[in-house]
């Protein structure tokens, strides 16, 4: 067993020789310094490096932000993707919110490790930072230096992975972030009043809440799901009595026309094969009140339901003029009493507007028997009476 002295002699001459050895190592490094150049030295240890890096197992591809004068794509989707493998270890996240998104974006901070698995393959992926001097000129011809950050993203993996990196992970990484880029894209409402504006076009409504005929509604939603649309860009244009949507999906365009006045439309544009569906949006039926009374007041079923749904078959009454009558109380009661007596209002002024027309058809018979002409023209002025009504009521 050894004594106390020995172990205490023998840390001594321990301690000594590592004072020794690095007093010498300074000195050499001294020396060095002042006989050979800073870029000589520098040159001659990335050299060195790059020698010794030759025997590692590990490869890393550098992922800058920049390439040249153009932003690389690359890194920005690698950012994307890194946000779905952040895992509870790492200590420095980024927090950001772009003006008008509704959720926050976290990433990963400088010097923050990922490791991500694919195939059984272990990757890290690392963000570095690093902020250079840069000089450039100023207004007045002057020089002036600033501090530039340099950003890129780091993925280090075993060399023997290299072909499977490239090929295959890689491309998973551009599919995955380009997913996700779908699923948080934000759907805009461009209009061109001098110049394009637009806005975020959040409205609540789907086609779950759309108060149409169930059969028509699912023709309309099997026809748009044959239509891949990767970026919708909305735009509405005024021609005559046609209200025009355009949806552009790169190469390939939907045009929807809406009017309320199918007679004065070209009849070149109706001929079979102009196009692809007409959608006939008819008065309110008893499916669309309950979709209406749903999204309005929140309820599906009611003790003045029946009543209401009867005289929904009886009277020509458009969803709109429902939905106008369901907003002015939020207490079912009272909205769906006040609809009632709507409903039982046009009700009264429909049969008042027949029978002054049966009455003006009598008349005419009687003073010109057999005139089909004048029985027709008739009931045509009568019904643009009924649609001047219903214009002044909106």
């Amino acid at each position: 067993m050894l004594s106390t002295t020995s172990v205490l002699s023998t840390y001594t001459t321990f301690a000594a020789s590592s004072m020794l050895v690095q007093s010498v190592l300074n000195e050499v490094q001294a020396m060095t310094k002042q006989l050979i150049p800073q870029q000589l030295h520098d040159k001659i240890l990335s050299k060195m490096g790059g020698l010794l890096g030759n025997f590692s197992s590990q490869m890393i591809l550098v992922i800058d932000e920049t390439n040249g004068l153009s932003f690389n794509e690359m890194f920005k989707v690698s950012e994307i993707y890194l946000r779905l493998k952040i895992s509870p270890s790492v200590e420095r996240l980024k927090v950001s919110k772009a003006p008008g998104e509704k959720d926050l974006c976290v990433s990963i901070n400088q010097g923050e490790k990922i490791v991500d698995t694919f195939e059984g393959v272990q990757l890290t992926w690392q963000m570095i930072c690093i902020e250079t001097q840069k000089t450039s000129t100023d207004y007045e011809g002057g020089f002036e230096t600033n501090m530039v950050e340099r950003r890129s993203i780091e993925l280090c993996f075993d060399k023997k992975y290299r072909k499977m990196v490239l090929s295959s992970y890689l491309p998973y990484v551009l599919e995955r972030s380009k997913a996700m880029k779908e699923e948080n894209k934000v759907v805009k409402l461009n209009s061109c009043y001098g110049a394009w504006d637009s806005i975020n076009l959040n409205h609540p409504s789907t086609f779950d809440t759309l108060a149409m005929d169930p059969t028509l509604k699912k023709d309309v939603i099997d026809d748009l799901d044959r239509i891949l649309i990767a970026a919708a860009i909305f735009r509405t244009d005024k021609l005559e009595d046609t209200t025009i949507v355009t949806v552009s999906c790169g190469d390939e365009k939907i045009i929807i026309f809406t009017t309320d006045h199918k007679d004065r439309l070209d009849p070149a544009l109706l001929r079979p094969g102009r196009m692809d569906m007409h959608i006939h949006m008819s008065y309110c039926t008893p499916y669309g009140f309950k979709i209406l009374a749903s999204n309005y007041l929140g309820i599906n079923n009611h003790s003045m339901f029946a009543e209401i749904e009867k005289l929904v078959t009886e009277v020509e009454v458009t969803p709109a003029e429902i939905a106008e009558e369901l907003m002015k109380s939020d207490e079912a009661d009272i909205a769906l009493g006040g609809l009632i007596k709507f409903l039982h209002k046009k009700k009264t002024e429909h049969a008042k507007a027949n029978a002054e027309e049966e009455k003006e058809v009598s008349e005419q018979a009687i003073e010109s028997p057999g005139n089909k002409g004048a029985e027709n023209k008739v009931r045509e002025n009568k019904g643009k009476k009924q649609k001047m009504r219903e214009f002044k009521n909106m």
